[in-house]
């Protein structure tokens, strides 16, 4: 089975719950695995929460767009938001040879995300972020 979905919130972390589980709800017939689910939603609230917490520089509520499209082969998360302009790609790998408390904070979320997906992509176009992220099934 396959579908496309579209959701969107707001800049709020109050809004991750619940798109977690409008995911979930409308994905529930597709025959994902549990992994699968965990990938959605590790995508999706990694990215969502950095770009809450830093994309913004007012106070303004702004819409952070979600596209989910599970295929036979593949899943597909496309996430678009009006922050600034911010490729998540380009972050540096973090050292994970390091012990814990050597560890400088942040970017390791995105490191997980670049290793978990097949495939990564990021673009800035109409003064949007959009960042796709892909992983075979």
């Amino acid at each position: 089975m396959a579908g496309d979905f579209h959701f969107t919130l707001k800049n709020q972390l109050s809004d991750l719950a619940p798109l977690a589980e409008q995911v979930r709800t409308a994905v529930a017939d597709l025959g994902l695995t549990e992994r699968d689910f965990f990938c959605i939603d590790l995508v999706c609230d990694e990215l969502i929460t950095n770009t809450i917490k830093y994309g913004y520089d007012d106070t303004k509520e702004h819409e952070i767009g979600v596209h989910v499209s599970v295929q036979p082969t593949e899943i597909v998360i496309e996430l678009k938001d009006d922050g600034h302009p911010f490729n998540p790609l380009e972050s540096a790998t973090p050292d994970t040879n390091l012990a814990m408390q050597e560890r400088p904070i942040g970017g390791l979320g995105i490191h997980l995300l670049r290793e978990m997906m097949d495939r990564c992509e990021y673009r800035h176009t109409d003064g949007k972020n959009c960042v796709t992220f892909q992983k075979s099934r």
